[in-house]
């Protein structure tokens, strides 16, 4: 009772120092929220998209959001290495895509070359996939590796995006076993063509998963 008394007044006297703010617009939040009503009813919900990996497999991606604000200035903000923003993000994905929904195994974020990682200091993916997994009290494993330091995608025209990241993941030997005949929620930030999707999904059921659905942040339409 003492400590339930001493958190509670703890929670107060944060909230009352520490108020909330939205994550877009930063305008003060009367209870514990990501985003202020305002810049939710900005949110433009797109329908799922289904991602040919072979002529037998596919994947389904669902998102929250085209690749507009309000998410937009999220997902920009890592390159402010901004770790809380991306866990955010991970909490707004879980609220406003079905995944809910979804009977997933375990969650696996897209990887970084360990270069952008050391510059960045932090995998925005990771951190939404640490969201995603703690919603569902499932495993999260970062199984993926990225073999070569590509260009960044955004700076690619749409052909030269497959060739960018083909064959530029595989997965760690000490999970390929665990991986076997698993439901695999993939996680990112954002869509664009999907060729990274495409290449992680590739090395997924290369190595026996059963399944791969993807939730992104936010998706080019």
């Amino acid at each position: 009772m003492i400590v339930s008394f001493v958190h509670q007044l703890y929670t107060s006297l944060f909230d009352l120092f520490f108020p909330p703010f939205c994550a877009s617009c930063r305008a003060w939040l009367s209870c514990d929220e990501i985003l202020c009503t305002k810049c939710i009813a900005q949110i433009k919900p797109v329908v799922s998209h289904t991602l040919a990996i072979t002529k037998k497999r596919s994947i389904v991606v669902y998102a929250m959001s085209d690749y507009t604000y309000p998410i937009k200035k999220l997902i920009l903000a890592k390159g402010s290495k901004n770790i809380s923003v991306a866990r955010q993000l991970g909490k707004l994905v879980c609220t406003f895509t079905p995944i809910g929904f979804v009977d997933y195994d375990l969650v696996v974020p897209i990887a970084l070359h360990w270069r952008r990682y050391a510059q960045r200091g932090y995998n925005q993916a990771h951190e939404m996939a640490h969201e995603c997994a703690k919603y569902k009290n499932v495993l999260l494993c970062d199984v993926l590796v990225r073999t070569r330091h590509t260009k960044r995608q955004s700076s690619c025209s749409a052909d030269e995006r497959v060739n960018n990241v083909k064959d530029a993941f595989v997965i760690k030997d000490k999970y390929k076993k665990v991986l076997k005949n698993t439901h695999v929620l993939l996680v990112d930030d954002l869509m664009t063509s999907g060729a990274t999707l495409h290449a992680s999904a590739r090395a997924l059921f290369a190595v026996g998963v059963k399944k791969v659905t993807v939730v992104v942040a936010s998706r080019v339409t």
